[in-house]
């Protein structure tokens, strides 16, 4: 390596850094730029400030009397300093005080709260204040005749959460009103020093030296008078400021010696060296930053490359050299042209020159390399091609151009002689001459197996017969062709009616054709299909050899799973839920198939019933047990024997038994124990009674225990829509109410007709409107009175909504509601009315 040896200047690099060093004795009017006072005056009064002149705040303010001015009920006084710049190191604070008699009454002034005052301090510009220090009131001094000194110090322990920081000074006082006495704060030469963190102190004498295209040696100097050092910190960039992130920075560590190699850096290329000291208590808020340095270029060998030819046309990008790792090949059309080729460029027969490139850094010297453009024969032209057998490259049937020849490649792109074997899929082709050879042209070749020659046995068929109808075994793919001899070259048609003839069959794949094999087949007159029934069976070992039959004598009988199966079913093989098909054959010939449902019931696992308990009059019906899917339930009073319980016939306390059944199939039956309920006494009460207009139900006479109220029969017998005794009445209605038990049971129902009277407390109905009803949306309701509120129900006395609108005039919403009839129940201070609605 060469070495150089580079002498530097160095910098600081400080930002908008400085440290706070601030004195105001208040003895000219006007704060220092950024800085805010409130309820603070400047004042020189009497002998009262401190120095000269002070700040001043008459916050404790009271009655004297004489002069007939009262407290103006300000508790808060505080004087805001403007935002510095954090430089981390503790800050020292302080200012002289009193607290004076305004009147100079000697007397201590102990007898009412006078306050606090407090050292605060912020990183948000005032958002938030953090309070430092307090001067409560039990140190206060009522000094007439001098001002107190009060100094405090913020550790630096607590100045790490900011880059900015501002201060106040602000006193707090409950009001007070006592006569004869008026209290004033006074406050002046205030003081604000901020120390340097930790005396931490940078090294000096920064230098680089023995400067490479990847490498230099920096040093630098020890500082004098610094706190204890633990490391140095170093970042080395391109650009940007040092912890400015990943964006051009080169490398960056720490150190604790005197000197850093750093072997990575960029050929070619400005660079820029940062380092500040690492104290015990942290780091040097500056970086020392050393003025731009820039690495030499590598040295790049020249390019190793031969004379070129191409044919048809190529790009710059197509010449070849002896690769680099790391540099670019590039290329010119003149040993001294400045400007690289574009390696799109379309070549030339011509002189070309290359030399790398590097990080801006160049080869010493182009290398030059004759380029020669050869015209491109022509390519093939070729179909896919498909062969039935073992096949070469020779077979296929393609001639050269006059004065080219063929050259043969295989699907991997390797090229192949006339003598390779042939496989599926895709091969190309080209032409070629003693200098080039022509773009490559791809096809396809399908290589078929020759079916082998059918196994067949001779044929007899029952009826009239086309070829299409007659199975024959072809391999997997192949299909059967009829010949009426042996040598014909056109197959039968398959709509062809065989006849008692000799035939000649082969199987064909594609193109590919087996041996012709002769069949003879003989027709017989057809056999009718036999007779039989759906069948079912209860027990999952029913086999096929179960099922009935009935067909001609001496015929033969088979079972089949499909409409085309071959192989009729073995008798030993279990039946399941399914179609199947019979046939019946004699000698050769077999009838056409018939179908039957065979249904196969098995109980897999027992019935889970527990015992039931039900109210007077249940029935069978009512009984419930979980079954199987496509299982039915049925009910018995006896474990075995008897018929099943029809779903009428009423409950008895007892025992009872279920069983599951399908297709007349039944399970073993399961006991279980029903108790029946005794109903409750019903409720008792007038049939018809007149009520006021505007009751509900709760307001009907009756006498009963728990009792439950619905609208209609219906809804009693099923329980449901049960009506709330805050339900309003309707006029001219009948309610249902019952007695319902400790175990749920219902009693026969009292019907009570209501009519509705009007009432003492009802709507003066000449003073009283609504439309229009019917509505659709909205409800116009007008009175003479105000209307408080109203409630909307619904005819099973749900409360659907409700407002309180205080007019006598007012609209009711019932857009959202749907169509039915609804009940609007109206209040004034002293009156209610109800009206029904009609929503459409």
């Amino acid at each position: 390596m060469k070495k150089l040896l580079t002498l530097l200047l160095f910098l600081f690099y400080t930002g908008s850094y400085s440290q706070i060093n601030e004195n105001l004795n208040f003895d000219s009017t006007g704060l220092p730029t950024g800085w805010t006072m409130s309820e603070f005056d400047y004042t020189s009064f009497w002998d009262y400030p401190c120095d000269g002149q002070s700040l001043f705040s008459n916050l404790l303010f009271i009655d004297v009397g004489w002069w007939e001015e009262e407290w103006d009920g300000i508790t808060s006084a505080s004087l805001t300093t403007k935002n510095f710049d954090n430089i981390y190191g503790p800050i020292t604070i302080g200012f002289d005080f009193r607290i004076s008699d305004y009147y100079d009454d000697p007397e201590p002034l102990t007898d009412f709260d006078y306050g606090n005052i407090y050292v605060e301090f912020s990183f948000d510009n005032g958002s938030v204040w953090v309070q430092h220090s307090t001067i409560n009131q039990a140190n206060f001094t009522m000094n007439d005749e001098g001002c107190t000194r009060y100094t405090t110090t913020i550790p630096q322990v607590n100045l790490q959460q900011g880059p900015q920081i501002k201060m106040r000074i602000r006193i707090e006082t409950p009001r007070i009103e006592q006569n004869e006495y008026d209290i004033a704060f006074y406050l002046d030469n205030l003081s604000i020093v901020q120390q340097d963190a930790n005396n931490c102190l940078n090294p000096t004498a920064v230098a680089v030296n023995d400067i490479s295209s990847t490498a230099a040696l920096f040093s630098w100097v020890a500082p004098i008078g610094s706190a204890p050092l633990t490391s140095y910190s170093y970042e080395v960039r391109t650009s940007g400021l040092p912890g400015s992130g990943s964006l051009g920075l080169v490398t960056s560590g720490t150190t604790t010696e005197l000197e850093k190699l750093i072997d990575i850096l960029e050929p070619n290329k400005n660079h820029y060296f940062f380092i500040k000291s690492v104290c015990g208590a942290g780091a040097a808020r500056n970086w020392v930053a050393l003025a731009e340095f820039r690495t030499p270029c590598a040295v790049l060998p020249n390019v190793i490359a031969d004379d070129q030819m191409f044919c048809g046309t190529a790009r710059v990008a197509d010449l070849i050299a002896e690769p680099n790792e790391t540099a670019t090949l590039i290329w010119y059309n003149s040993p001294t042209a400045f400007t690289a080729l574009d390696p799109q460029s379309v070549l030339v027969n011509g002189t070309y020159y290359g030399a790398f490139l590097l990080n801006g850094c160049y080869s010493p010297e182009r290398t030059a390399v004759v380029v020669t453009m050869n015209p491109k024969p022509v390519a093939p032209i070729i179909q896919n091609q498909s062969f039935c057998g073992s096949s070469v490259i020779g077979d296929i049937p393609l001639v050269p151009l006059t004065g080219l020849n063929l050259r043969w490649y295989n699907h991997n792109r390797v090229e192949i002689n006339g003598q390779m074997p042939l496989t599926t899929g895709t091969y190309y082709v080209s032409h070629y001459n003693a200098t080039c050879e022509s773009d490559w042209t791809a096809f396809e070749i399908n290589i078929r197996d020759t079916p082998p020659a059918l196994v067949l046995s001779d044929q007899f068929l029952c009826g009239r017969h086309e070829i299409a109808s007659i199975a024959i075994p072809t391999a997997n793919g192949s299909t059967a062709q009829w010949y009426a001899n042996a040598d014909d070259a056109t197959a039968l048609a398959r709509t062809t009616i065989v006849g008692n003839a000799t035939y000649y069959i082969a199987q064909t794949n594609g193109t590919c054709e087996s041996e012709r094999v002769a069949i003879n087949i003989t027709i017989y007159d057809a056999v009718p299909t036999p007779m039989t029934n759906n069948q079912n069976f209860c027990s999952a070992t029913a086999t096929v050899a179960d099922l009935q039959i009935t067909g001609m004598t001496g015929a033969s009988l088979h079972w089949y799973d499909t409409p085309t199966s071959i192989e009729p079913l073995s008798p030993n093989e279990l039946l399941t839920t399914d179609i199947y098909y019979a046939t019946q054959s004699w000698g050769d010939c077999e009838s056409p198939r018939v179908s039957i449902i065979v249904n196969v019931t098995a109980f897999i696992g027992v019935l889970q019933i527990v015992d039931q308990h039900f109210c007077e009059a249940a029935e069978v019906a009512d009984l419930r047990v979980t079954v199987p899917e496509g299982m039915q339930a049925k009910w018995y009073r006896d474990a075995e024997g008897g018929y099943p319980l029809s779903a009428d016939i009423p409950l008895e306390n007892g025992i009872y038994y279920v069983a599951q059944a399908k297709n007349g199939c039944e399970s073993a039956r399961i006991a279980f124990r029903v108790t029946i309920e005794p109903k409750p006494a019903s409720p008792t009460g007038q049939a018809i009674q007149s009520i006021v207009e505007g009751s509900r139900i709760s307001d009907l006479l009756i006498t009963a225990t728990n009792p439950k109220w619905f609208g209609s029969l219906l809804d009693l017998e099923a329980n449901r829509n049960q009506l709330s005794p805050e339900t309003g009445l309707l006029d001219n209605t009948f309610y249902y109410v019952v007695n319902q038990s400790n175990t749920g049971c219902f009693s026969d129902p009292l019907i009570i007709k209501v009519l509705l009277t009007l009432g003492v407390n009802d709507f003066d109905l000449k003073s009283f409107s609504y439309y229009p009803n019917p509505t659709t949306d909205w409800l116009n309701i007008h009175y003479k009175e105000v209307i408080k509120a109203y409630e909307i129900y619904d005819v099973k006395g749900k409360k659907v909504g409700s407002q309180q609108p205080n007019d006598n005039k007012i609209q009711v919403d019932l857009s959202a509601l749907a169509s039915g009839v609804y009940i609007i129940q109206l209040h004034t201070a002293a009156q209610n009315q109800s009206i029904k609605v009609i929503k459409k």
